[in-house]
């Protein structure tokens, strides 16, 4: 399957920023890269993409990298996805490819509260780099058992197949 590029311009928001190195699309804050379109990325979201079907609730907006995907798969209903940063919105939202059956929600995922039950729940959530990495560091804060329970807990009675972003791309 091939890489899922993205068409985002250069621009920054706050402490968010939107930049391309090469052919890689970058979204950072603070300085620090916390998604791109490169081919780990890529390779992290293929437990998901192309088995995605029906309704779907997504935590995070990211790049709109799943979007494209999403659009070609004949099996996909519809998604929301919720975001809690507006500077994400406004830096990427318009530039998504979407239709009729993208919808976005300005709120964290952990105050979020569904109307409806979905399919699948991907949680592709950044919440930090790993403790003891080079960039990371002991207390930081990072994708984590602690999260995976907490999205289980909210959200296993509205989805019926969880799905998590890891950086193995294994579930």
């Amino acid at each position: 399957m091939n890489r899922y590029l993205v068409n985002i311009p250069e621009n920054k928001i706050g402490d968010y920023e939107v930049r391309r190195v090469n052919d890689v699309t970058l979204l950072k804050l603070g300085g620090r890269s916390i998604m791109s379109d490169n081919e780990l990325e890529h390779k992290t979201h293929q437990h998901f993409l192309p088995n995605a079907y029906g309704d779907i609730l997504s935590a995070g907006l990211g790049l709109g990298m799943i979007h494209a995907p999403l659009m070609q798969n004949e099996n996909f209903k519809s998604i929301t996805i919720v975001e809690k940063s507006q500077e994400v919105i406004d830096l990427v939202w318009d530039h998504c490819p979407k239709d009729e059956r993208f919808t976005i929600v300005h709120s964290d995922i952990y105050d979020y509260e569904p109307t409806q039950k979905f399919d699948i729940g991907w949680f592709d959530s950044w919440i930090g780099d790993p403790p003891g990495s080079h960039l990371g560091s002991e207390n930081a804060p990072f994708y984590s058992e602690i999260y995976e329970r907490d999205m289980k807990e909210r959200f296993g009675k509205h989805c019926e197949k969880l799905l998590f972003w890891r950086a193995s791309g294994v579930d």
